[in-house]
């Protein structure tokens, strides 16, 4: 693909970004969000040693990466709720990225992979992690999610330690955003087959 449309495609993806972080900050935070935040502002020794509703040892969700991620914009700016919903979309149009980079991983063409990737910035379904706070954790966990797959792509054809470790970096930072990247293993596994290298020797 020549330079000039990548950074087309690369432009259109800003631009939807800007538009939509000139939308969100009019949004005010919605529903439970501000009980969340109202935990994540107890601090870091907080986030990581109690569940996700604030009962330490009694159950829930433990999810320290997205709690982490709503201090840190509580750090920034209190309970304005601008900053949260920046934050969200460029989550978004970060895991839009690896959608790319992931589509190119899997030898699609730079269109089908930019398509993909827009298709994805689009979607109507994502409404709820653009625009409510804590539907970040699912963008979160796909950032992650997603980083991961793009190194063990990268690691199948270039095998050396730093990426192996990026690769499980990611995954852990996945699964500590949201349950559901307890599937990446199974995910990966696929993916070895999928390129014929299931039983190929791990080298560094």
């Amino acid at each position: 693909m020549p330079v000039v449309t990548c950074y087309r495609y690369l432009g259109l993806l800003f631009a939807g970004t800007l538009v939509l972080a000139t939308l969100a900050f009019s949004v005010s935070l919605l529903d439970d969000d501000w009980g969340h935040v109202l935990l994540a502002s107890k601090g870091i020794g907080f986030i990581f040693s109690t569940g996700w509703e604030g009962l330490a040892g009694q159950g829930g969700y433990y999810r320290p990466i997205v709690v982490l991620s709503l201090y840190a914009n509580y750090l920034m700016a209190g309970f304005s709720p601008g900053i949260y919903h920046v934050t969200n979309l460029l989550v978004h149009a970060g895991c839009c990225l690896l959608v790319f980079l992931l589509g190119r991983r899997l030898e699609l063409s730079d269109e089908v992979s930019w398509g993909g990737a827009l298709m994805f910035f689009v979607l109507p379904l994502h409404t709820d992690t653009l625009f409510w706070i804590v539907g970040r954790t699912d963008s979160v966990c796909a950032l992650f999610y997603l980083g991961a797959l793009v190194l063990f792509f990268d690691y199948v054809e270039k095998p050396c330690w730093p990426l192996w470790a990026g690769l499980v970096f990611c995954g852990s930072l996945a699964l500590l955003s949201k349950e559901m990247a307890l599937s990446l293993p199974g995910v990966v596994l696929v993916m070895a087959i999928y390129r014929g290298v299931l039983f190929n020797k791990i080298t560094w």
